[in-house]
């Protein structure tokens, strides 16, 4: 694992705040949740402006429901629920600068700061093992489906091309900011939170991860899936150090996952029906997770040996 200067670890980080109590990463956690729930609010109320306006409790609830259960073919409550996420990360680090968290960058890394080449190093090894994994679930549902499985967008009941390509090009410029949120809330600022009173690296990885399954409404082998995603990301946070390869893997997943389901390939455009897989996703999951890990560990340990050689080297020369 990677250690900032002062010699905390990532979950340590907390600990080196200027002026540490061990009731402010509380106070950060209570302000982290009023401004997320605040902002929040306040995009959801404007999205339903018009309809509260007009009275149209009907369509009020129907875009709750939607929500709550994502259709690729509703890009406007795909954009709701994207952008009520993405705004956990200004909350967070308002959260932060207002406890005094300097330099604010700490929750990003031991660097202090998003370190821009780790995390686009591991975004093209996230997307190849997505890939390849991807390949292996269509080759095994072909191999144990008889006649082979529904394939495309004729399988489903009223798809529209053009609600499908809305749907993509949302995903593309608001799921970076939506998988950085949630790992900036889930590997960034509860693992912060906890490690500031747990030295052990155990709970601060494995009680966000629950929190990160339990907050999917999926079926038990969807939440095994997610549950499993967010142990890897909490892992590899504390292991390099920051939240890097986990946002990689995260933003590849997620528009992985509204890629396909946007196309329709699958004979399905619903994120709860899809994700809520069998054995076979989440077998295929693990190889995945455990690719991607191996990966990223062994890039990330050879780097850090290449820039330790050249520090000797620029030490023995001056």
């Amino acid at each position: 694992m990677q250690q900032e200067p002062y010699g905390y670890q990532y979950h340590r980080l907390f600990r080196g705040m200027p002026n540490y109590r061990w009731w402010k990463p509380l106070v950060f956690a209570f302000l982290a949740v009023t401004f997320g729930f605040t902002l929040q609010v306040a995009v959801t109320g404007l999205a339903m402006a018009p309809f509260i306006a007009a009275g149209d409790v009907s369509s009020i609830l129907s875009i709750e429901s939607r929500i709550m259960a994502l259709d690729t073919q509703d890009p406007f409550a795909i954009a709701l629920a994207f952008l009520s996420l993405a705004v956990w990360i200004p909350a967070i680090m308002l959260a932060a600068w207002a406890m005094g968290i300097k330099p604010v960058g700490r929750i990003w890394s031991v660097k202090f700061r998003m370190r821009w080449d780790l995390l686009f190093s591991t975004f093209g090894w996230a997307a190849l093992v997505f890939a390849v994994t991807q390949l292996l679930i269509i080759a095994v549902q072909v191999m144990l489906t008889p006649g082979g499985p529904a394939f495309g967008p004729d399988a489903v009941a009223g798809f529209q091309w053009n609600l499908a390509i809305t749907t993509l090009v949302l995903a593309l410029v608001l799921v970076p900011f939506q998988a950085a949120a949630e790992e900036l809330m889930f590997r960034g600022a509860m693992m912060q939170v906890l490690g500031s009173w747990i030295k052990n690296p155990i709970i601060p990885i494995l009680l966000p991860s629950l929190l990160f399954a339990g907050a999917h409404l999926y079926d038990v082998w969807g939440m095994l899936q997610v549950g499993l995603m967010g142990v890897t990301c909490a892992w590899l946070t504390w292991r390099t150090g920051g939240l890097e390869a986990a946002i990689s893997l995260h933003v590849i997943n997620n528009l992985g996952v509204f890629l396909i389901l946007s196309t329709g390939v699958t004979g399905s455009t619903k994120q709860v029906s899809e994700t809520g897989g069998a054995w076979i996703g989440l077998l295929m999951q693990v190889i995945m997770l455990a690719l991607y890990a191996a990966i990223v560990v062994r890039k990330f340990d050879a780097k850090r040996r290449e820039e330790a050689k050249a520090a000797t080297l620029v030490g023995a020369l001056s």
